[in-house]
């Protein structure tokens, strides 16, 4: 299982295989895989934020467009979920082997 951090001022966002996570000073939210497809990270008045189907999570203070663009690449990954020991082998399946 591999797990993917990223923080800011008020805030840390945590991937891994299953879910994300979002713990705020406030609140922790949690999001499942099959969820992510829900979450983008957005710039509006140079400012970065997490939405979930519009509705705003978070405010991502201190985030730069580099990290936005890792954080969208992995909530991308989580959505489409880990790939399967097939695909691992390159889609092979007993079939093809000797």
């Amino acid at each position: 299982m591999s797990t993917n951090e990223r923080s800011g001022r008020g805030w840390r966002v945590t991937l891994n295989d299953t879910e994300m996570t979002l713990a705020l000073v406030s609140d922790v939210v949690t999001i499942p895989s099959i969820a992510a497809s829900t979450l983008e990270v957005r710039r509006r008045w140079s400012r970065w934020s997490l939405r979930q189907d519009g509705r705003l999570l978070a405010h991502l203070l201190g985030m730069t467009r580099r990290e936005a663009s890792a954080l969208r690449r992995a909530l991308r990954g989580l959505a489409l979920g880990p790939p399967t020991p097939d695909l691992e082998r390159g889609g092979r399946d007993a079939r093809d082997r000797d």
